[in-house]
């Protein structure tokens, strides 16, 4: 059944016939109606696939109070943020999904660029102080020199929340600490976001 929301020249929304009607950020959306397919008629293929598929809705579940997740769905409007981040992130896991490549994976999107030749590793004497080098681009296209450098950590595999460094995109280098948390560090994950909070870079991964 449909609804009128707001009266007879207000959106409409619910089942017609076979179409459903949905509104997302004030844009009205139509889609065919979704019939269950028994499941002895999917192919091992398509079971496997759709393993695969799980694994990436899990770990976007599992972001749902990580600061991160709002990057996605600023970046990938009117489409909802899950769409994008799966689409970037399928291709991080092997053909069942039962493992994860973090150099493949992305926990933050945005249209901030990364400045070249970032690069980072951790400290012999302390794993949770990494070294952090990068080349000043500040003035090319959005890159700006007060553009703030954030990292998060990853353990055992799971995902600490972002926190800001204190280092600047001008400063071309940092030596950061890292979250606190439980755990082997297998890695951290770098991006910039800009000083009002409205930009953010994709990330770029660096193992431990």
């Amino acid at each position: 059944m449909a609804i009128l929301k707001g009266g007879v020249d207000g959106p409409i929304s619910g089942l017609v016939g076979t179409v459903i009607c949905y509104h997302m950020d004030g844009v009205t959306y139509m889609r065919g109606k979704i019939t269950p397919r028994a499941e002895d008629s999917w192919s091992d293929k398509q079971v496997i696939h759709r393993k695969r598929v799980s694994r990436v809705a899990a770990l976007w579940k599992s972001l749902a109070n990580n600061p991160v997740r709002s990057t996605w769905r600023a970046s990938s409007k009117p489409w909802p943020g899950y769409s994008l981040f799966l689409k970037t992130n399928l291709a991080a896991f092997n053909a069942d999904g039962s493992q994860v490549d973090l150099e493949y994976l992305h926990l933050s999107a945005g249209s901030l660029p990364l400045p070249h030749q970032l690069q980072a590793s951790g400290s012999e004497e302390n794993p949770e102080v990494w070294k952090v080098s990068w080349l000043n681009d500040s003035g090319k296209g959005q890159a700006s020199a007060i553009d703030d450098l954030l990292v998060m950590a990853v353990r055992d595999g799971k995902f600490s929340d972002p926190i800001i460094t204190g280092a600047k995109r001008g400063d071309k280098t940092a030596s950061i600490q890292l979250p606190g948390g439980e755990g082997t560090v297998q890695g951290i994950y770098l991006s910039f976001v800009s000083a009002n909070r409205e930009s953010c870079s994709m990330d770029q991964f660096f193992g431990a």
